[in-house]
Formats: structure tokens, C-alpha cells, sequence
């Protein structure tokens, strides 16, 4: 499969550990780890409810200060956070529906990103 650490369902799955299972690996130190669930092969019986409850705990994750009780801090720099803009952009222009998300949240306090330390 490429290397890619594919995330694959199948329709005997117990879809609430399943879900928990995928939001462990592609959420864990916020995705930037090379097992972190690159892309998901869903059965076609079970994708729905997979899908709905996935998208429902991804929404939750709470973004913010990592030193506060949150699940997901910040990009690391405004070049980074720039460029996975520019990816989600240009995939919802190719056609992709965004399920949660894909805007920068809102609320942030620092315009470069909560903790970021001045530029070097």
C-alpha cells in the first residue's frame, strides 16, 4: 500500500473501538508521526456509520494552547499552517467535501499560532 499507513475498516469491525482506534492514529501528536493514519479503506456496509462518527469526535477535538487541557495545539509556524491552507484549498477546488473544519479556528490569540515564540 505504499508505506502510507492506510486505516482499513472492515464490515465486521466493532466500529466504536474502530473509531476510537482511527482517532488515536491520526490525531496523535497531532498527526505528525509516520504511522499516523494516512488515509482510510472503509467497507462499503459500514462506511457511513463509521464516517458520521468519526467526523462527530474529529469536530470535537478541542484546539488550543498545548500547555491547557486540549487534544490538538497549533501548527508549529505560520508557513506551515499556510501550506496545509493551500492543500485544503486546492483539494475542495478538485472536488473533495470537507467534512469538518477546514478553515483556521477561531478565537486564537496570538496571529502566529498559541506559544509560538518570535521568529529566529
Amino acid at each position: 500500500m505504499g508505506g502510507k499507513a492506510p486505516f482499513i475498516v472492515m464490515d465486521d469491525a466493532d466500529i466504536d473501538a474502530a473509531v476510537d482506534a482511527a482517532i488515536i492514529a491520526r490525531f496523535t501528536n497531532c498527526g505528525q508521526i509516520c504511522t499516523c493514519n494516512e488515509r482510510m479503506y472503509l467497507h462499503e456496509t459500514i462506511a457511513d456509520r463509521f464516517l458520521d462518527s468519526f467526523v462527530a469526535r474529529a469536530a470535537a477535538l478541542r484546539i488550543g494552547n498545548p500547555l491547557d487541557a486540549v487534544d490538538l495545539g497549533p501548527k508549529i509556524s505560520r508557513p506551515e499552517l499556510e501550506k496545509v491552507e493551500a492543500m485544503v484549498g486546492e483539494a475542495v477546488r478538485g472536488g473533495a467535501e470537507l467534512l469538518t473544519g477546514g478553515h483556521r479556528p477561531e478565537g486564537m490569540p496570538s496571529p502566529r499560532g498559541i506559544g509560538s515564540s518570535p521568529p529566529c
